[in-house]
Parts: C-alpha cells; structure tokens; sequence
C-alpha cells in the first residue's frame, strides 16, 4: 500500500494513484521505510527494485553529503533499502567508476 507523506497531507491510499515516475523520483515522499516498497501491491517485482535503487541512490548522495559537512536534515535509510533489496534477491547496486557514492 503506498502512504504519502507529502506536505499537502495527501493520503494516496484514498486517492488516485500517483505515477509510478513519481515513486521511483522521490520514494520517501511515498513510503515511510524501504520494506513497505517490498509489501507494496500496486508494484511488480521491477518497479519494486527500481524504486529502491533510486532510494538506495539517494541515501548513498545524503551519506556522501553528510561526510562533505552539508547534512540534509534526514537520516539515511541505507541500510534499510540494502535489508529490502536483499529480501528481493539482490544486493547493493555495483558501482559504476570512482565516485564516492558508489554508483
């Protein structure tokens, strides 16, 4: 079930759904915690990993920027998207070059 915690108070679970292109840009505007993508029956398996690539992306950008001493004002869910990948079959995202992080 897909949970909105955006500003306007939306709560999507009684209104239309919002487009999946819109999860996969800002997961945690959707989903409180990566396992609920996992539960999440409106999303194949696909659209599950994806989502959580892009979320496991941007923990990984709010970590890099935690380190570089400009904290964005929320904790990294790291480890959570890498518990629910890991649930799916996978593991964390291989890194693509030399890039802090890691993608």
């Amino acid at each position: 079930m897909l949970h909105s915690k955006d500003r306007k108070g939306v709560d999507v679970t009684a209104s239309p759904q919002p487009d999946y292109e819109e999860i996969v840009r800002d997961p945690s505007a959707w989903f409180d915690r990566p396992d609920q993508v996992v539960a999440a029956s409106g999303l194949t398996e696909a659209q599950k990993i994806e989502v959580l690539r892009a979320w496991e992306l941007d923990a990984r950008q709010l970590m890099n920027a935690t380190e570089e001493n400009m904290p964005g004002g929320e904790e990294s869910k790291l480890d959570s998207v890498l518990d629910s990948l890991k649930r799916l079959g996978l593991g964390p995202s291989e890194p693509a070059g030399p890039s802090k992080v890691g993608l």
